[in-house]
């Protein structure tokens, strides 16, 4: 694993780029430091990988949803696109006219329930 792909993981996981090293460091039960020093020095020790992949479920093949985006048909006929990773969206399919305008047919976004 190299540092970066570390530092995505950690972010992933946490849900924030906020303050991750110490988050992460303190999932892993080490020091804020050790964390800075495997970054920095970009040798991730192998049990702080599989640890990582414990935490998040990489190693669980039964934890679902493990799919990016997620597409689907809701019982109204509406479509809509699902990316299940951070940053998690939700997006309702609608046509569109030559001029890229919605559709007269299609509803209006539901901007109280952050469906758009």
């Amino acid at each position: 694993m190299t540092p970066a792909e570390f530092q995505d993981t950690a972010i992933a996981l946490l849900g924030s780029a906020v303050g991750w090293q110490s988050a992460v460091a303190r999932r892993l039960g080490v020091e804020t430091r050790t964390v800075r020093r495997w970054f920095a020095s970009g040798k991730i020790p192998p049990w702080a990988e599989q640890r990582l992949a414990e935490i998040t479920g990489r190693t669980d093949r039964a934890a679902l949803p493990r799919d990016e985006w997620i597409i689907g048909d809701a019982s109204s006929g509406r479509e809509y696109v699902y990316h299940a990773r951070p940053p998690r969206f939700l997006a309702r399919v609608v046509t569109c006219n030559d001029q890229g305008l919605p559709d007269l047919n299609e509803a209006p976004a539901d901007i109280v329930s952050g469906v758009v």
